[in-house]
Order: structure tokens, then C-alpha cells, then sequence
């Protein structure tokens, strides 16, 4: 085949259609291939994008309202807070730990046959956050009304106490219209 006869089908009616088809699907190919594609991936990137901002979002915001509530107990908290510190001192306080116990003791009529502190270092100077203990020894007289209101007493202070070794026993041998009691405990108070 020559030029001319390949021109002259190309230039008829048929070879036009054919030729503007053919030119219509390259060009068509190239934009779908080269443009449309790159586009359309660019789309679904983005939204999958969208959804995990989302997801972050919310995430976010879960935090953040974490974090506000927090605020607000605190905040709601906040005038109580000298009561924890009155509750376990930063120091042993040994004195206001006594003094504590002289008033209960005095208030209930109880006397005190012996008082003795137990291994307090009042040089501790570590910063641990443990609570360390202050231990009292104590042995009174009284009545067993006297001792229920004195235990009483000692829970409703505001350091924290435990009581310890409670021990119960006749004050004589032989029984008496007053009903005394000898009665010896151990005070645990603590401190950080």
C-alpha cells in the first residue's frame, strides 16, 4: 500500500469516524490515566484523612473533657485540702500528737500512769512519699464508760490515728464500786 490510498481511507467518511474514535480514546486514556486518576486518589486520601482527623478529634476531646473533670473535683476539692495536710502532717508534729491525747485524756477523766514515744526519728529529712508511722505508748486509769468516749474522741480528731494492743485490765484485785480499769494501747499517727 502506498500513501495515497492510505490517506484516501483515511480522509473517506469511514476512516474520519474511525480516526476521531481512535484520537477521542488515546486523548480520553491519557486524561483518565494522567489527570482523572491522580484526582480521584487524591479524593479518597483526603477523606480517609477526614476519618482519622475524626477519630483524633474525638479522641481529643475525650481527653480534654478527662482533663476538665479532673479540674472541676479539684477545684471542688480545693478548701479541703488543708484538712488532708491536718489529716497526715509533713513533719512528725510529736507535740500536737500528744497534746491531742492530753486533751481526749482530760476531757474523759482518764489519768495516765505512763506515756512513751517508740522509735521516732525526727531527723528524717527523706523525701519518700511512704506515710511513716509516730507510735505512742500509753496506760491509764479509769472507768470503762470513759474509755469507750476517749476511743471515740481519739477517731473523730482530724490526724489520722490508729489505735493498737488494746489491752483491758482490773485496776485491783479486788472489785470496787468505781469499776476502775487499767488500760494500755498503742496510738499509731502518721506523717510523710
Amino acid at each position: 500500500m502506498d500513501k495515497k490510498t492510505i490517506l484516501n481511507k483515511l480522509l473517506s467518511k469511514k476512516g474520519k469516524d474511525y480516526t476521531y474514535t481512535i484520537a477521542f480514546f488515546v486523548i480520553f486514556s491519557f486524561f483518565t490515566f494522567f489527570v482523572i486518576r491522580p484526582n480521584i486518589l487524591a479524593v479518597f486520601q483526603a477523606n480517609l484523612k477526614i476519618e482519622n482527623l475524626k477519630k483524633t478529634n474525638t479522641l481529643y476531646e475525650t481527653q480534654i473533657q478527662n482533663v476538665i473533670n479532673a479540674q472541676t473535683v479539684l477545684v471542688e476539692a480545693r478548701d479541703d485540702l488543708d484538712l488532708l495536710d491536718q489529716a497526715i502532717t509533713a513533719k512528725p508534729q510529736v507535740n500536737e500528737l500528744i497534746q491531742d491525747i492530753n486533751n481526749v485524756v482530760d476531757k474523759d477523766n482518764l489519768t495516765i500512769s505512763k506515756m512513751n514515744l517508740v522509735d521516732v526519728n525526727l531527723k528524717d529529712v527523706s523525701r519518700t512519699k511512704e506515710l511513716k508511722p509516730v507510735v505512742v505508748n500509753i496506760s491509764t486509769n479509769g472507768v470503762f464508760d470513759e474509755y469507750l468516749s476517749s476511743i471515740k474522741d481519739i477517731y473523730n480528731q482530724r490526724r489520722i490515728k490508729i489505735l493498737k494492743d488494746i489491752n483491758l485490765s482490773k485496776s485491783t484485785e479486788f472489785s470496787s464500786d468505781s469499776g476502775q480499769l487499767k488500760m494500755s494501747f498503742q496510738i499509731e499517727g502518721y506523717y510523710l
